[in-house]
């Protein structure tokens, strides 16, 4: 099990196993965020926070709520609004380095 976990501790994600793969996207709003995605099921991932400690922002296409730490606003991962979608996205920068070191660095162009 990896752990995900924003600055301050509120938001923690914990996914089955360390990503093969992470991604780096290079649209305006993954670049503004500061993020790269590790992609899993959405049953691989266990999202701990208490209530009220994530806030979500949906981006102009309503597609996905990206959800960050209301109190240090770290974006922590994204989930789709599209029931049929079975990508989970967590922001492999807050998983450990030594976990990131193992997984290869893709590039993608965004949407």
């Amino acid at each position: 099990m990896i752990e995900a976990v924003c600055d301050c501790g509120s938001v923690r994600l914990e996914v089955a196993e360390a990503p093969f793969e992470i991604w780096e996207c290079l649209c305006d709003g993954c670049q503004k965020m500061g993020v790269n995605w590790a992609y899993y099921h959405p049953s691989q991932v266990k999202v701990i926070a208490a209530p009220g400690s994530m806030t979500a922002y949906q981006r102009a296409s309503k597609t996905q709520d990206f959800v960050f730490c209301s109190t240090c606003g770290c974006t922590t991962h994204w989930q789709s609004h599209n029931p049929d979608d079975d990508t989970f996205g967590v922001n492999a920068r807050l998983m450990p380095r030594a976990v990131r070191a193992t997984a290869k660095l893709r590039t993608a162009d965004g949407p």
